[in-house]
């Protein structure tokens, strides 16, 4: 092993323990924001203590619309120059997007039931009908880059179907 070799593996060891301590830092804020979102505010007068899905609810459809502007961004900018860098960030929008998505679906779900007395299968609103599209874009999105052929066909596509699919974000 070359001494350049040797520096470089003791950077990125360097490197991985600082976003390692970074992610713990992060995991343990996540649970004291946990705590504090479930045993600190009173129930709410109308909704009693399911209001409380809310603080989940929200926040992430509001990380979900922000990862997926990663991907408009990086699918353009990969579009426009044909940057590597810029496909990765889109990619990796869509990996973090599409899980918050379905965090919101699940406790949309969970909240409408005892407040509104709904039940998806029996009814569809426009609001869930279309964050259930919006989730099935971005899932066709992940399964153009699982399965069409690696290299740029596949990069070029998916940033197709990722700017033309974030006109659903604002719907």
């Amino acid at each position: 092993m070359s001494d350049l070799d040797s520096r470089l593996s003791a950077q990125e060891t360097e490197a991985n323990r600082r976003l390692y301590l970074l992610a713990g830092i992060a995991t343990a804020l996540l649970a004291v924001a946990a705590v504090v979102i479930f045993v600190y505010p009173p129930p709410d007068a109308l909704q009693g203590n399911v209001q409380r899905i809310f603080y989940v609810h929200v926040s992430s459809v509001v990380a979900a619309y922000g990862c997926f502007a990663l991907v408009v961004v990086g699918g353009a900018a990969y579009l426009w120059k044909g940057s590597q860098w810029a496909d990765r960030l889109a990619r990796a929008g869509a990996i973090v997007g599409l899980p918050l998505t379905t965090t919101c679906i699940v406790m949309g779900i969970i909240w409408a039931q005892p407040v509104w007395n709904w039940n998806p299968a029996e009814s569809w609103d426009a609001r869930f009908t279309s964050t259930v599209a919006l989730w099935a874009i971005y899932a066709g999105y992940l399964l153009i880059r699982k399965f069409a052929p690696q290299g740029h066909a596949a990069a070029r596509l998916s940033a197709v179907v990722g700017i033309i699919g974030f006109i659903d974000v604002p719907v």
